[in-house]
């Protein structure tokens, strides 16, 4: 899962630590963490969230080359930080093609995903973000 706060400020669980959330903040839990959200009373979160499987079977990985997407989220299955890249752009244009569903929509989602996960990665190795191994 990605998660983009828009607005709102709370927290989010996971396992026994809790995470400040705000906006401009993201996130990303892979499989099997479980996490909820604590909004603050009179700043309810909102977000952008996407679930994302992937088949990592299918994936090309090279070992000679830089780690890919798929090995860093199998590294790093939870991560969390801000957002210095441009999260809330992509994920606005994944909303509207989605809510929209022009004629190749379907095409413009795979691009649109891919620059999401390649900014959020991105975003993982050059920014300081908590990096958490479970």
């Amino acid at each position: 899962e990605i998660h983009y706060i828009i607005s709102g400020c709370g927290k989010v669980k996971l396992g026994d630590e809790y995470y400040d959330l705000h906006p401009n903040t993201f996130y990303v839990n892979g499989p099997q963490i479980v996490h909820s959200h604590i909004s603050l009373p009179d700043s309810p979160i909102c977000e952008y969230t996407i679930l994302v499987e992937m088949d990592a079977s299918k994936a090309k990985i090279s070992e000679d080359h830089a780690p890919s997407i798929i090995q860093l989220l199998k590294e790093h299955p939870f991560w969390i930080g801000e957002s210095s890249q441009n999260l809330q752009n992509i994920m606005q244009q994944i909303y509207h093609e989605l809510d929209h569903q022009y004629f190749g929509y379907e095409e413009c989602l795979k691009s649109l995903l891919s620059l999401l996960f390649c900014t959020a990665v991105r975003t993982l190795i050059e920014e300081n973000i908590t990096k958490i191994t479970l």
